[in-house]
């Protein structure tokens, strides 16, 4: 069970949806991963997210003492990822559609944030992809630890490497 709800992100969720961001840029640097987000994203990224209704909080659940504060935010893609087309590798499940997330980040004061993100959207899709940077350590440890498989290597848009992963509901 997890201790989070979690709802589209609204305009009046900017401020702390930049420090949440600027804190997981620095988090990152600090572990040896400085070139996943150096400016990124910027609040007019944050911005069109939100717009796009597919920003999404993770608040504290009511009946504890922060009940309602954001924890965590992330990006769940509802429609295909352009940049997951070529693939250095190959996708578990390349017919069906699924939920792309991006963009994970935590505020740092609490646990699971990825697992409630992850768990989110594979109840709402049978197919969830994820890509991430080599050197992102946490993120790869909670990406496998949620069940993903990986499948290779894919290119974004500024020209780097990520590493892709997918997670495919079980067939009964």
């Amino acid at each position: 069970m997890t201790h989070y709800d979690i709802r589209p992100a609204i305009y009046d969720d900017l401020e702390i949806l930049d420090d949440i961001f600027r804190g997981a840029r620095a988090y990152m640097r600090k572990q040896g991963n400085a070139d996943q987000w150096k400016a990124y994203p910027l609040l007019e990224d944050i911005e069109r997210d939100i717009r796009t209704g597919l920003c999404m909080v993770l608040v504290n659940r009511k009946g504890t003492p922060d009940a309602g504060e954001i924890e965590g935010v992330f990006f769940a893609q509802n429609f295909p990822e352009p940049t997951y087309d070529k693939i250095d590798g190959e996708w578990i499940d390349d017919k069906q559609s699924y939920i792309t997330i991006h963009r994970i980040a935590s505020r740092g004061r609490k646990s699971g944030i990825s697992d409630a993100a992850f768990a989110w959207c594979k109840e709402r899709a049978d197919s969830v992809r994820v890509d991430t940077h080599r050197l992102n350590v946490p993120m790869i440890r909670a990406i496998e630890r949620n069940g993903f498989t990986y499948c290779g290597i894919i290119i974004i848009a500024d020209g780097t490497p990520r590493l892709a992963y997918q997670w495919v509901r079980e067939q009964r």
